[in-house]
């Protein structure tokens, strides 16, 4: 709600200002506020105009409620074993998977085809 943004550390390493690319084609400014690279953690803050922003509480494996909406993020999707693993430990737990979020599709891979039943957008395809 306050246009922080959550993000790994080796994206932004070596940098303190980054460009934000929105789904809707949309470009906005971000700083790097706080780093933690032995977690690959970093915080960004971007003035995202508030009708594009979305809200995401972050999660807990252990704390998965029936019915309760998840996103799986990750950074790389390769052969598709580890998201396609994750969806399927979520569906055991009773979550509702909403999709998948990968940084980077390596598309020759074709792990997409594990993720047929899943919303999947990838930022960047290789």
């Amino acid at each position: 709600q306050q246009g922080h943004v959550l993000t790994n550390n080796h994206v932004v390493q070596g940098t303190t200002r980054v460009t934000l690319h929105l789904l809707d084609g949309t470009n906005v400014p971000a700083t790097v506020v706080a780093t933690d690279p032995a977690h690959d953690l970093a915080v960004l803050r971007a003035d995202i105009p508030a009708a594009k922003r979305a809200t995401v509480r972050l999660g807990d494996s252990d704390a998965v409620q029936p019915g309760q909406k998840v996103l799986i993020v990750d950074d790389v999707l390769a052969t598709g074993g580890t998201a396609s693993a994750a969806v399927r430990l979520m569906h055991k737990l009773g979550a509702d998977v909403i999709g998948v979020q990968v940084l980077i599709e390596l598309g020759y891979l074709d792990g997409r085809q594990k993720l047929r039943d899943v919303r999947l957008v990838s930022e960047i395809t290789y």
